[in-house]
């Protein structure tokens, strides 16, 4: 939701065409870390890899795009 009224915020409008314009300038830190969007706005961002160790989740890596 924040990426949006980011967007929605930069492009000024709620118009639809502008906000999808205003998305694909997204360069934001959020909570799950740096997003952006690609030119056929696709998000680009990190994964984290968790295991599963004797029932217990343990982070394993962070995969960067």
């Amino acid at each position: 939701m924040y990426i949006m009224l980011d967007a929605i915020k930069r492009a000024g409008s709620t118009k639809g065409t502008a906000i999808r314009d205003a998305l694909v300038k997204t360069d934001l830190n959020v909570v799950s870390g740096r997003v952006t969007f690609d030119a056929n706005r696709n998000p680009v961002k990190s994964a984290v890899i968790i295991e599963i160790k004797d029932g217990k989740q343990v982070y394993k890596t962070t995969v960067n795009p």
